[in-house]
């Protein structure tokens, strides 16, 4: 099985946080948002989306981590799980080689890269199309003119600077969606289409 589509998360950095810190309901904003992206890329009523796969680019800390759903384990509709296995692949990045994927948990991976073009390339590799999620005033018309392959990426930029990586990946399709759209609510549109379009 090849994943259908492949989530791109860019965003700038990432908050610290621990296991104390999630059983007690103290996860950071940024990993329960994060945490509410996992749910809607792969959480069906009674089963996960194997066809789907998430990337999430931490510009700052030249990590990106890899979830696919084929392989996937573990991975619960609830915050807490969520946030424990991103946890854990948060913990190795001092441990592990520079540009290798590791595997930290079944189906989660992480890479860290030892430099900006290496990171680059990195994002560069997960696909041969990108589409990237715009805003629109809510009034415009939603595009929703769009066919996704098994190659395809889509990219949610949460990063708060200018990114790099966008003008890295070249000539981008843009996906127009309404403003009032969050970050979770734009995977659940998409997954819609993608629903749709089987």
């Amino acid at each position: 099985m090849i994943d259908l589509v492949r989530f791109l998360i860019l965003i700038e950095t990432i908050s610290s946080f621990n296991k104390k810190a999630i059983d007690e309901g103290n996860t950071p904003l940024d990993i329960y948002k994060l945490c509410s992206c996992l749910r809607e890329v792969f959480c069906l009523s009674y089963s996960i989306r194997k066809e789907n796969g998430i990337y999430i680019a931490i510009n700052q800390n030249l990590l990106i981590i890899k979830l696919s759903g084929k392989y996937l384990r573990y991975l619960g509709p609830d915050e807490r799980s969520q946030a424990i296995l991103l946890l854990k692949a948060l913990e190795i990045q001092e441990a592990i080689p520079y540009n290798k994927w590791i595997n930290s948990t079944p189906g989660i991976f992480i890479k860290k890269t030892i430099n900006l073009d290496q990171f680059l390339t990195s994002i560069q590799e997960i696909g041969e199309k990108f589409f990237l999620i715009e805003d629109i005033n809510s009034n415009l018309r939603k595009n929703t003119n769009y066919t996704f392959t098994h190659q395809d990426v889509i990219i949610l930029d949460e990063s708060r600077e200018k990114n790099l990586a966008l003008h890295n990946l070249g000539e981008l399709e843009r996906i127009h969606l309404p403003k009032t759209f969050s970050l979770e609510n734009k995977i659940l549109y998409i997954n819609y289409q993608l629903d749709q379009q089987e």
